[in-house]
This record gives structure tokens, sequence and C-alpha cells, in this order.
């Protein structure tokens, strides 16, 4: 009798372990309970994955008529990404990477053609698939990642939810508005790595002003990728009663080029200045040497005077 393929073994194992333990989901959600035919369909799915078989995209659209098996099919891709990622050293600025990468896996049903960060094709390859699925995925991905109480887990959620793009946000927007502190610093980073415009700009909006400078803080970090009102809310967030809120939202802020945006960044450095902030003083210079293209420090006077330059530019145009 000819022994079973060494893919096919570890696919029954992963799927067997998923269904036994809720794969890392910590408040016992379950998606569905799977029978012997659905656990069937989900391993074929899962083999011709691994193996990278012409039918699988056939037989993934056949498994979106079953939304509990497609549950379950996006588990075991969700245990691939933590398998592959496991033990793994963070790279600098990897996680940045990743969530650029995955935007530009928006609206694409295929694999992604190249990876540039060493050891990353398999977790990259079952991103890309999730993100493919779509809104059909995002409750697995928040049940399972985004809740977890371990922030490497929370982190894969935010990426993926990142990747889906628009159809993760309405769950986005409920974790905002009715999660506890750790779920309302998941949505904020996600909802502005989705985009901070609209109902997420207002979402980012009432979490800017929550008691809690934890939340304000990822808030700020949301707000970096947004309109001309995420920017006014930034300025005014160079307020805020917490030190490391006003240092976020002038990090911020260097996205936002513009003389009025100088101008407040500069106020914010003087005040750092006075102050005796000197980590603040440096998230100022880093934002300005940003807008100006630069990667030497200036004193105040020198940025008052690039900033002053900056808005005559824009007023002459």
């Amino acid at each position: 009798m000819r022994s079973a393929p060494r893919y096919g073994r570890s696919i029954l194992l992963a799927l067997g372990l998923l269904i036994c333990s809720g794969c890392a989901a910590e408040a016992g959600y379950t998606p569905g309970k799977l029978d012997s035919d659905q656990m069937k369909q989900c391993r074929a799915v899962a083999q011709a994955y691994v193996d990278a078989k012409p039918e699988y995209s056939g037989l993934l659209d056949e498994l979106r008529a079953d939304p509990v098996a497609l549950a379950w099919f996006v588990r075991y891709l969700e245990s691939e990404i933590v398998g592959a990622r496991e033990g793994q050293a963070e790279l600098l600025g990897e996680e940045k990477v990743r969530i650029d990468r995955v935007k530009a896996m928006r609206g694409q049903n295929k694999d992604p053609i190249k990876f540039d960060l060493p050891g990353q094709r398999a977790d990259m390859r079952a991103a890309s698939q999730i993100i493919a699925i779509g809104g059909p995925a995002v409750d697995v991905v928040v049940n399972d990642l985004v809740l977890s109480s371990q922030e490497f887990l929370r982190a894969i959620g935010i990426e993926l939810l990142t990747g889906i793009g628009d159809p993760a946000v309405p769950a986005l927007l409920r974790l905002a508005s009715t999660g506890g502190q750790q779920q309302q610093r998941v949505a904020a980073r996600a909802l502005g790595e989705v985009g901070a415009v609209g109902a997420s700009f207002d979402a980012l909006r009432e979490l800017s002003r929550s008691p809690v400078w934890r939340v304000r803080s990822d808030a700020a970090k949301g707000l970096a990728n947004g309109g001309p009102a995420a920017r006014d809310l930034l300025v005014e967030m160079l307020g805020d009663e917490d030190l490391f809120v006003r240092r976020m939202a002038c990090q911020s802020l260097a996205g936002y080029r513009s003389g009025r945006v100088a101008a407040a960044i500069v106020d914010y450095l003087q005040a750092c200045q006075k102050s005796e902030d000197r980590s603040g003083e440096l998230s100022a210079q880093k934002a300005l040497q940003s807008m100006a293209g630069v990667k030497s420090p200036r004193t105040a006077v020198a940025w008052r005077r690039f900033a002053d330059e900056m808005s005559t530019g824009e007023n002459g145009r």
C-alpha cells in the first residue's frame, strides 16, 4: 500500500489541529463544524494549493459556495503564515514592507511573482490567497488573529485586513466603536493603513479623543494616510497632553508636505526645545528633514524660513 504524500499528511494534520484547537482563537470562536465531505473538499483545495496545481483556482471557486468550508481553508492559510514566521527574527522595517506589499496585492487573484524578504515566500503566498478571497475572509481573520492577545498574531491580522482593504472596514469600524482598548488600537492601525478617509477618518477622530494615550497614539499613526481633515486633526494633536501622542502626530505629519504643516512642526519643535523634550525635538527635526529632502538638522530659525518659503511658493501657484 502506497503511503500518503508528505504534503497530504501535513495538510490533514493541520486541518485536524485547527478543528481541535480553533486555530489561535482564544474566545472559543469557530466558523462552524466541518462534516466529512467538507473536510475532504478542504483537503483537496489545500493539496492543490501546496502543489501549485492548475486546478487549484477552480477548486477554490467551488469552495467559495460553502462559507464554512471556505472559512476553514482561510484558517489553513493563516496557519501557513504563522508557521512560516514563528521563531524568525524580525527584520528592520519588515512590517511596513509587508504592509506595502499586501496593498499591492489587492484585486489580484494570483501569487506574487517576486519576494524581496529572505524566507518570506511561503507566508506571502498564503497572504495573497487570503487577500484574494477578500470579504469572506474578514471575520475569520478578525476572530483568529486581530482579537488575539499576542501582538505577533495581531500584526499579521492587520496586514491581512490592510490587503483586503475596503471590505474589511465595517468590521474594523465595529472594533473601533465597541472594542476594548487593545481592539481599538488594532482598529486604528488597520483603518489608517486602508486609508483615513470617510467613515474610517470619523472613527479615527473619535479614537483620537480617547482618554487612553495608547489609543490616541495609534490613532495619530493611523491618520498618516488621509486627506486635509486628517492633516488638520494631526496638527491639533501636536498639542495633546501626552508627550508620546504629540510625537506620533508629528511623525505622521511628515507625509503632508505643505508650508502650513511645516510651520506647525516648527512651532512644535520650539515648544519641545523650551520644555527640553529631546525625543520630541528629534521627531520634529526628522519630519522637517523628510519634507525638505535633507539629512541634516537645522535651527528653528532656518526651519521657519523653509516653512515660509514653502508657503510663499504654494500661494504663488
